[in-house]
């Protein structure tokens, strides 16, 4: 008996370092793809016939493409994920590089090109993300979030969604899908963060704060663009939720003024998350 409970308490022992090894060590990638007028369809079907292609031959793991649900915004908007951000350099310059890559990408752009621009924002996954591995659920559209801290108060936004934010989403229909912080070293500023994800005329935060001290980054689904409206409408009025909030604020707001922007997306039918 006494050996069955030392091996359980051996057991109970080791598992705060099980857990560490599991957090996700990755570095995850946004980039946002800007679309030349009109040729939005052109870079989804590159992305889909070349660009996957070429992502998994040089180890960059793509995990999802959307489109803005609004018709008139032509970005493309995809994450992918790498082992670390000195192996996207690497892997991104080897991609460029690639022989095949370079004569497909020829071969589709005798129209001229299709992507006018691009952004890539480096992100970690908080401590509170979900695991981030894509699903084909279907019949759902996906909202990405994009949060401005007030100054010195990510830690307490981090803490309300960790604490109460998440159980309440789930509670009211929404699915948590990915959370994500600036990774560390990251130069973008706020005001970038807000200029690459935020839909189109949307008043944008000015400031030139590091985006790694103020940027809170995360993917939700819905069922429907209809159902995100029912579903916000019973977060905001859940008790649970003013209670937090108040708790939270009593020295203030945790987001800056015009800090919250929200971007309804489609997936694209290549997207490996639907």
């Amino acid at each position: 008996m006494i050996r069955h409970i030392l091996c359980a308490l051996t057991f109970l022992a080791i598992l705060p370092a099980a857990h560490a090894a599991e957090k996700d060590s990755r570095v995850f990638e946004i980039r946002v793809y800007n679309s030349a007028p009109g040729r939005q369809a052109d870079v989804n079907k590159l992305i889909a016939t070349s660009g996957v292609k070429f992502m998994a031959k040089h180890q960059i793991e793509f995990l999802g493409a959307w489109v803005p649900a609004d018709a008139k915004d032509e970005r493309v908007i995809t994450l992918v994920a790498h082992k670390d951000k000195a192996a996207a350099v690497k892997n991104w310059a080897a991609f460029r590089e690639d022989e095949g890559w370079k004569s497909e990408l020829a071969a589709a752009s005798t129209q001229g090109k299709a992507v006018a621009g691009f952004t890539q924002l480096f992100l970690t996954p908080t401590d509170f993300s979900p695991a981030i591995k894509p699903a084909n659920v279907g019949n759902r559209v996906f909202e990405l979030r994009t949060y401005e801290a007030a100054p010195g108060k990510l830690a307490g936004l981090d803490s309300r969604f960790r604490d109460h934010t998440l159980k309440l989403f789930d509670k009211h229909g929404m699915t948590n899908i990915a959370y994500f912080h600036f990774a560390p070293g990251e130069k973008t500023t706020t005001a970038e963060m807000h200029k690459s994800l935020a839909p189109m005329g949307k008043t944008a935060s000015e400031s030139a704060v590091p985006a790694t001290e103020t940027g809170l980054v995360y993917f939700i689904t819905h069922p429907s663009a209809e159902a995100m409206k029912a579903n916000f409408g019973k977060f905001v009025a859940d008790d649970a939720w003013k209670q937090a909030r108040a708790a939270s604020e009593r020295d203030g707001s945790l987001t800056a003024k015009n800090g919250v922007i929200s971007l309804l997306l489609k997936p694209t039918d290549y997207s490996p998350w639907k």
